[in-house]
């Protein structure tokens, strides 16, 4: 689950790259050669996670990195040109980021039609409403055991307190 702020989509999903290239614990984070040699880079195990944006995660926004990207164009590069790079820096090259990539773009895609992606809390009312809205739509509906949520600090401070 991440918010639709571009510091968390990244974070997301590098989180995700990260984790599916060390998971195995064939090396470890630190030991990125320099120098790639593809048959030391095994795809990740398993289907890729599940990444939805969430906009009921979204931030108050008090400056310009709390404002939500509404241009899905420039989401969609960011997102090609951060997995890219993941994918050169974890995977020498190969692609496995970038169906990660388009699987989080199309659930922005769908969170742009929701109430909250357009209407920042601005008050503590509409915060709680916001994390209302969060543990009964969203996190109540989730079949999975275990998540990783990628969001802000006042959000999650806010939100399980």
């Amino acid at each position: 689950l991440v918010s639709p702020l571009r510091r968390a989509l990244q974070t997301a999903l590098g989180v995700v790259a990260y984790a599916s290239r060390f998971a195995d614990g064939s090396s470890e984070p630190g030991a990125v050669q320099q120098v790639c040699d593809t048959r030391d880079v095994r795809p990740p195990a398993g289907p890729p996670p599940i990444m939805q944006v969430v906009p009921q995660m979204r931030e108050a926004q008090k400056s310009a990195s709390e404002i939500v990207v509404d241009d899905p164009m420039e989401v969609w590069a960011m997102l090609q040109a951060e997995s890219t790079r993941l994918d050169l820096e974890l995977f020498c090259g190969r692609t496995f980021m970038q169906d990660v990539a388009r699987q989080m773009w199309a659930s922005y895609l769908q969170a742009r039609q929701h109430v909250w992606f357009s209407t920042p809390p601005t008050d503590a009312v509409m915060m709680a409403e916001m994390v209302r809205s969060f543990k009964e739509d969203v996190l109540a509906q989730v079949p999975e055991r275990r998540i990783l949520m990628v969001g802000h600090s006042a959000w999650a401070r806010f939100a399980f307190a």
